[in-house]
C-alpha cells in the first residue's frame, strides 16, 4: 500500500497524466464526491498514507523519522484539503463526504433510520436501532452527570446538559423509559446504558435507551457518508507528536479538532431541529433537555459556556459572581479534564479520539493497535507503560468455548477480537486453498490474531513484514 500510495501521489503531481488531452472528463455524475477535481483526490492519497504510516506506532516503529514523516504526510493531506474553492468550509475544507439526497434505497445514507441496503446481498443494514451504547462510553468517555446515582445518572440539567462533553446532545436523543429496574412505576427521560452485552433485565426495553439515529453520519437519510475526516488528520498528526515528546503541542492539535467534531455534530443540529419556539433574546436554538417527544433547547449562554467548560475547564458565574451556573468538568461527571496542557496522557489523546471517530472504522484500528489497553488487562504503552483506555473492558456473555475456556484471567483480560470472521458463503467456496495456507480456514482462534501491526512492541520489525 505504501508503494502504491507514493506511485499515485507521483501521478497526480505529473501533469502528463492529469492534463492529458485524451483524458475522460468526469463530472458529479461518474464522482459523487468531488465531480473528477483531482487536486482534491490527492488530498486523500495523502490522508490515507498518513493513516498507513501511523500503523507504526505502537509497535513496529516510534522512532523520530518515522513520526516525522506521519507528521508531514498529514500536514500535507491537510494543505492540500484547504487548497481552492472550499466545499464544507474553511476549517473541514475539501474533506470527502458522500452525500446522499434520501428517498428510495441506496439513495439513503448508509448509518441512517432508512437501513439502506444494497442489491438485498451485497451489503447488511445498519442496526442503530437496536444498539445501545456501552457505559465506557456514556459515563467514563462522555462524563454523564452523577455516575454514582440510579436515578440522576443520564438526567440533564438544564444549564450543563446531560454530560461534561457536549456530544451527548448531539450523538443520541434521551428517552422515556423506567425510573429504576425496581421502579418501573415512575419513568424518566434520560440517557441510558449497558455494560457492553450484560443484558438489560426485564424492566426495560430496547425503545427506553437512546435514538442513536443523531448527528452529522446518522440522523437523516439525506446525510453524508464521511470518508475521511479532517479530525481525524489531525489526530494522526497529534498522536506523532506525542510519541515526539511534543504533549502540548499534540494537545492543542486534538483539541482543535474536539472543538470542531462538536461543530460538525451541532450543523447538523441546526439543520435538522430548528426551534419552534425560538427566543432571539437568548438565541435558544442549542440543543438541550430532551422531552418524550423527541430534542431539546437550551440558551446559547449555556450551551457555550457547556462547550468552553470542556475544552477549558472553565466555570460560568451568574452576573454578580456568587453562584456558579456552569461547573468546570473537573468537579462534575467523570471529573476529567482531557485537554491539560501541563498533564496530558495518551490516555487523554487516544479516548478523546475515539468519541471524535464516532462510526468510523478506524476506532477499532486504534484500539487493537494499542492491544484494547486498560486497568484490568495492565497493558501498559511504552517507555512509560501508560494505560490508554482505562475503564475498557471485555463484554459479559462471551461464549466461553471460544473466549473463557481453558484461559487464565491474565489470559481472558488479553484476549480480544483481532479480526471479522471470512464470510463463509464465498470464501470457502472460492478461496479456501488461501484460508488453509493462513491457518485460518474453520479456526476460530484465527478471530483471535494479530493483524501484522498489532503484535507486541517490538515483534515485527516493519509493516511489510520483512
Amino acid at each position: 500500500m505504501f508503494n502504491e500510495a507514493e506511485e499515485l501521489i507521483k501521478l497526480y503531481e505529473d501533469p502528463t497524466y492529469t492534463k492529458c488531452e485524451t483524458n475522460q472528463t468526469i463530472t458529479t455524475k461518474e464522482d459523487r464526491i468531488y465531480g473528477g477535481d483531482l487536486e482534491k483526490w490527492k488530498g486523500l492519497v495523502y490522508a490515507i498514507k498518513a493513516r498507513l504510516l501511523l500503523r507504526n506506532i505502537p509497535n513496529v516503529d516510534v522512532s523520530q523519522a518515522t513520526c516525522q514523516k506521519i507528521v508531514d504526510a498529514a500536514d500535507a493531506a491537510i494543505n492540500q484539503w484547504r487548497k481552492g474553492d472550499l466545499l464544507y468550509g474553511a476549517w473541514f475544507g475539501n474533506e470527502p463526504r458522500y452525500n446522499y439526497t434520501g428517498g428510495t434505497g441506496e439513495q439513503n445514507c448508509v448509518w441512517s433510520i432508512a437501513q439502506p441496503v444494497i442489491n438485498s446481498w451485497e451489503s447488511r443494514a445498519n442496526k442503530l436501532g437496536d444498539a445501545i451504547p456501552s457505559k465506557f462510553f456514556m459515563v467514563d468517555l462522555l462524563g454523564l452527570h452523577d455516575p454514582g446515582s440510579e436515578i440522576k445518572c443520564g438526567l440533564a440539567d438544564s444549564r450543563m446538559g446531560y454530560a461534561n462533553d457536549p456530544r451527548a446532545s448531539l450523538l443520541m436523543i434521551a428517552r422515556t423509559g423506567p425510573q429504576t429496574a425496581s421502579n418501573v412505576a415512575s419513568t424518566q427521560v434520560k440517557l441510558r446504558f449497558l455494560e457492553n452485552n450484560i443484558g438489560m433485565g426485564t424492566s426495560f426495553k430496547t425503545v427506553n435507551f437512546p435514538n442513536l439515529y443523531m448527528g452529522a453520519y446518522a440522523g437523516a437519510s439525506n446525510g453524508y457518508n464521511a470518508i475521511f475526516t479532517m479530525e481525524e488528520l489531525y489526530f494522526i498528526k497529534a498522536e506523532a507528536l506525542y510519541w515526539m515528546g511534543h504533549k502540548a503541542e499534540a494537545c492543542a492539535l486534538a483539541k482543535e479538532a474536539t472543538e470542531n467534531n462538536i461543530q460538525r455534530h451541532l450543523e447538523f443540529f441546526f439543520k435538522q431541529y430548528p426551534n419552534p419556539n425560538y427566543k432571539e433574546d437568548t438565541d435558544n436554538k442549542y440543543p438541550g433537555t430532551a422531552t418524550a417527544s423527541g430534542v431539546g433547547f437550551r440558551a446559547a449562554q449555556y450551551w457555550n459556556a457547556s462547550v468552553n467548560a470542556f475544552l477549558n475547564n472553565e466555570e460560568l458565574l451568574n452576573a454578580k459572581g456568587t453562584s456558579v451556573l456552569v461547573k468546570k468538568v473537573t468537579d462534575r461527571g467523570n471529573e476529567h479534564w482531557f485537554f491539560d496542557p501541563t498533564n496530558y496522557t495518551l490516555s487523554d489523546l487516544m479516548q478523546q479520539k475515539y468519541i471524535s471517530m464516532y462510526l468510523q472504522p478506524e476506532q477499532w484500528t486504534d484500539l487493537r493497535r494499542y492491544h484494547y489497553s486498560n486497568k484490568r488487562n495492565a497493558y501498559g504503552i511504552g517507555d512509560a507503560n501508560e494505560i490508554v483506555y482505562p475503564t475498557l473492558r471485555r463484554p459479559y456473555n462471551l461464549y466461553s468455548a471460544y473466549w473463557i475456556d481453558g484461559l487464565t484471567e491474565e489470559e481472558k483480560e488479553n484476549t480480544w477480537i483481532q479480526r471479522i470472521n471470512y464470510d463463509p458463503e464465498t470464501e470457502e467456496k472460492y478461496n479456501r486453498a488461501e484460508l488453509q495456507r493462513l491457518g485460518a480456514y474453520k479456526n476460530y482462534k484465527w478471530l483471535q490474531e494479530p493483524m501484522i501491526w498489532a503484535h507486541k512492541a517490538g515483534e515485527v520489525k516493519s509493516l511489510t513484514g520483512k
